[in-house]
């Protein structure tokens, strides 16, 4: 309750401290940071919050701080009423505002009759400067302008330099390298070491730390193709911090990039009901339905990909419409974009192959092939694949060498490839990459999801 920025910051930094203790609490399914405050500010009532957000209760409150004196109001309002539960307000000297946030959660546990199952989490005790300097630089990661790494470099080293155990602050830090190589202000080998250096510091602190686990996971998958350790470390990660869409939604995508689409599904609909506004994981979890033949709820689920703010994803729209045999619709789609790109020209042959236009297909086709554009090949060989030119498909294959369209984002089991998956070249192309069916069944990726 102030027009000061700092207080704003201030006022967030408890917000989320009270979020993340109660997402600890297993038995309360609590929605995701970055859902809950995409609201913020936006004078809905209760009732549509709850609708939104898919909540049966909505914690609400202000703080005002004054001096050493901080005031915290909070109430839980029952959604479908819009009854009030419970409200309280809480006066204390700042050195005391700990304390605060443990009640709360405590509050709230209590007025939802919540039976638990291991004793309340507690806050840790942060310094308020450091804890407002983290979400500052949480807000410059989220808006990606100009000099990212700097600037949070900048905030994160202010606030390092209070408390250097403060691992938000650290594993905000660990991003800091990758974008200040990005940006040509330190080498790759910088990077690794900086990245290393950060990364030891928090598992010093925090040995059970889920969000390393799921840096290492994705790293092991992606850069080094270990799949066995990838599924060890993403299980890991996931048992760890269930709470935290950002790994659930890493974990379920690896989920479907081995091939274990009902486990992906399973995954990323979690994540979808902890982050409901969460425009990549409504994406994820429409791209997934699509790979598991579930076409209806890959529909109603770009549907509220679009609602919560997403843009892209037209060539997956206009893919299911080809795979539910409504080609027409898939062409129409294309044509009224107000782009034009070789993903649309891919997009447009798909859909006039699958109308009877082979021709216009085919022109296409050839277009993508005498192209200069480093990423024509790649869709060439999608749609050569869709056209069942499957000797053609592997040729182009063959010029590419490991520099195939599905190597780097786990890609294998996309329909597109549908009319190739049953010639033998695709079973030994499968064996020289090492991603055999039989190697990926034999991937042990076991973990368990909240209630």
């Amino acid at each position: 309750m102030s027009s000061d920025a700092e207080q704003e910051y201030f006022a967030e930094g408890i917000s989320e401290e009270i979020l993340n203790l109660l997402a600890r609490i297993r038995e309360l399914r609590v929605i995701s940071r970055s859902s809950a405050f995409a609201l913020k500010g936006m004078n809905l009532e209760v009732p549509d919050i709850a609708e939104r957000l898919g909540v049966a209760h909505v914690l609400e409150g202000s703080v005002r701080k004054s001096g050493n004196m901080v005031r915290v109001t909070a109430q839980l309002i029952e959604a479908h009423t819009d009854t009030h539960l419970w409200s309280q307000t809480y006066d204390r000297e700042l050195e005391n505002l700990f304390a605060i946030q443990d009640e709360i959660a405590a509050d709230v546990a209590s007025n939802l009759q919540i039976k638990l199952l291991s004793p309340l989490p507690r806050s840790r005790v942060v310094d308020p400067e450091v804890r407002a300097l983290t979400q500052q630089a949480s807000h410059v990661q989220e808006l990606r302008q100009a000099n990212l790494g700097q600037n949070m470099q900048l905030l994160l080293d202010r606030a390092l330099a209070i408390d250097p155990d403060y691992v938000p602050a650290l594993e905000l830090m660990t991003y800091v390298p990758f974008f200040l190589e990005r940006d040509g202000v330190i080498s790759s080998e910088e990077m690794d070491n900086r990245y290393a250096e950060t990364k030891a510091k928090i598992l010093s602190l925090d040995p059970e730390n889920g969000f390393v686990d799921s840096g290492d996971a994705w790293d092991a998958a992606y850069r080094d193709k270990d799949l066995e350790k990838a599924a060890a470390l993403f299980a890991s990660s996931m048992r760890k911090d269930p709470a935290d869409p950002n790994i659930m939604r890493l974990g379920g995508v690896f989920a479907r990039h081995i091939g274990r689409m009902d486990d992906a599904v399973r995954i990323l609909k979690h994540v979808v009901a902890i982050d409901p506004l969460c425009f990549q994981c409504l994406y994820q979890l429409s791209r997934t339905y699509i790979y598991n033949g579930q076409y209806d709820e890959a529909m109603k689920t770009r549907t509220r990909y679009l609602a919560s703010g997403g843009s892209g994803g037209q060539f997956h729209y206009s893919l299911i419409m080809l795979l539910q045999g409504e080609p027409e619709f898939g062409l129409q789609i294309v044509e009224e974009l107000p782009f034009e790109g070789i993903q649309i020209d891919t997009s447009r042959a798909l859909a006039l192959f699958s109308l009877g236009d082979h021709d216009g297909a085919q022109a296409i086709l050839d277009e993508l092939l005498a192209s200069d554009d480093p990423d024509a090949l790649g869709y060439a060989f999608e749609l050569s694949a869709w056209m069942g030119q499957n000797d053609l498909t592997f040729e182009i294959l063959a010029s590419m060498g490991q520099n195939l369209p599905w190597m780097g984002n786990g890609d294998l089991f996309n329909p597109i490839y549908r009319n190739v998956r049953e010639d033998p070249r695709w079973h030994d192309l499968r064996e020289a990459l090492e991603l055999s069916q039989e190697r990926l069944d034999a991937i042990n990726y076991v973990f368990e999801l909240p209630e």
